[in-house]
């Protein structure tokens, strides 16, 4: 069902209810329930197939458990789970790019569960932790509503304490959890997100007739979009889940605020990029060949670039693979080897870039200096996401080409369909979510909420209600417009 819809907030209004009522034993029960009657709103066919891959990872983690305690052949269950995870990957891409051919759909959130298995096939190969026995248990876990359409990506061990654990209701974990996700909705999602999202689209549909200030404004409007839109789906179901007092890792840290590439990428999605380092980067990194190779690199050209060109051959494999998972096209592999040119030149630069700064008496911690440098960082994000902005690679050449141009329609013309109020609502918007991320990243949010007076929240409260009413739709897409579902 859709998170912007109105079935979303019945089905968990009565979701709540039978969760804290029922006898707690019984809670988890509750919740596969709930997330199977979630689930299957997004058909048949794809609650057949979730339920199909999931099953085989159950029965596969099993046998490699069995295997490795058994002390069988190391190599031969080696190449078992690889192979499981090849089938996965397989079954995955190819529902995703021929599925439909075959009178298939592809199912909702598998790039995300199908991570989550992957993950989950490989630990317990690697004896970190026993296999799950119960294959309800591990159902409840793989198709968890609130973390099944985008992530966040979770842990088999974190998330099983919680999920079988016995919760008592809070009232404090519902409202923090309750205003978090009425936040993520409405101001996030429905008035920035979804607003922003028309005049970006209208910007973008005929791009040659713009400026290329124009273009490039539009470029800054499509990244608070995304993350907005993203990391608003984020509040939404991480405030849900805290009521349940089931809590999930956070995605975001204020990523619009890094000083550098490498730093934003730790505070954008930060569960892909946790799964990425653990599941590729340090097995390619830490891989003998590899670590050969920075040995006799490091014999000849000295410790530093030694060190650094097993990174180097990681890192080309990690942002192969976010390019792909993304989106299996030349133009996201682009838009991640650009990412990936970035962060290397960084890191082998940056004896550079420290004896410029000292040449130059910059000091790191110099306000001026920082901001500098979080602008510089926010632009370079914006002008690397062309070649995903563009979906194609003669669409990405022609938005780069265009940003030079200095004839064309001006900004205002990006806003002229879109009415008065409309924009005085949304710019509020804006500048609430940028004082409410300004303050958290100065931790000082929660000391903000508690110094409000009541009235104030109860008002904000109110308006946010209002909101819901005046903007979330009726109809049951599934994905919600959510524009991270797509991957």
């Amino acid at each position: 069902m859709s998170i912007v819809s109105w079935y979303f907030p019945f089905f968990i209004a009565c979701f709540f209810c039978a969760y804290f009522i029922v006898p707690k034993k019984y809670q988890w029960y509750l919740l596969l329930a709930g997330n199977l009657v979630f689930y299957l709103f997004a058909g048949i066919k794809s609650f057949v197939i979730a339920l199909a891959s999931a099953f085989f990872a159950y029965l596969a983690a099993l046998k490699l458990e069995n295997d490795r305690k058994n002390d069988a052949n190391k190599k031969g269950n080696v190449l078992l789970c690889s192979a499981v995870i090849v089938i996965l990957i397989a079954w995955w891409l190819f529902l995703k790019f021929m599925g439909s051919s075959f009178g298939l759909v592809m199912p909702l959130g598998i790039s995300f569960y199908t991570l989550n298995l992957i993950a989950y096939l490989s630990d317990v190969h690697r004896l970190k932790y026993p296999a799950e026995r119960n294959p309800l248990r591990f159902l409840t876990y793989i198709l968890y509503f609130p973390q099944i359409i985008q992530g966040p990506f979770t842990r088999y061990p974190a998330m099983k304490e919680q999920l079988f654990a016995e919760h008592h209701f809070s009232y404090e974990r519902f409202t923090e959890g309750s205003l978090r996700a009425l936040y993520g909705l409405t101001i996030k999602k429905l008035i920035i997100a979804d607003s922003l999202a028309v005049i970006v689209n209208r910007c973008l549909s005929s791009y040659s007739t713009y400026t290329g200030g124009t273009i490039f404004l539009c470029l800054i409007l499509y990244s608070i979009e995304l993350y907005a839109d993203f990391s608003g789906y984020m509040d939404i179901v991480n405030g849900v889940s805290h009521v349940l007092g089931i809590e999930m890792p956070e995605n975001f840290t204020r990523p619009y605020f890094s000083s550098s590439l490498e730093e934003f990428w730790r505070r954008w999605h930060i569960t892909l990029g946790g799964w990425f380092r653990e599941y590729v980067f340090f097995p390619l990194s830490m891989n003998k060949k590899v670590q050969k190779l920075s040995k006799s690199v490091r014999k000849k050209y000295g410790s530093k670039l030694g060190k650094l060109i097993a990174a180097d051959i990681a890192l080309f494999f990690v942002w192969t693979a976010t390019g792909l998972w993304h989106d299996f096209s030349w133009s996201y592999l682009l838009w991640g080897y650009l990412n990936m040119i970035v962060i290397m030149g960084s890191m082998h630069l940056e004896d550079r870039y420290k004896a410029i700064r000292e040449k130059l008496h910059l000091d790191e911690k110099n306000v001026a200096f920082r901001l500098f440098r979080i602008v510089r960082t926010f632009l370079l994000v914006c002008l690397i996401r062309i070649p995903a902005i563009a979906g194609d690679l003669k669409k990405a050449i022609a938005l780069f080409k265009q940003l030079s141009c200095f004839k064309g329609e001006g900004a205002g013309s990006l806003f002229s369909e879109t009415g008065g109020i409309s924009l005085i609502i949304l710019a509020v918007a804006i500048l609430i979510m940028f004082i409410i991320d300004i303050l958290e990243e100065k931790e000082k949010w929660q000391e903000a909420k508690g110094r409000c007076p009541v009235l104030v929240k109860d008002l904000a409260v109110s308006l946010m209600i209002i909101c819901f009413i005046l903007f979330v739709g009726g109809d049951n897409d599934l994905l919600g417009g959510f524009m991270y579902a797509r991957f």
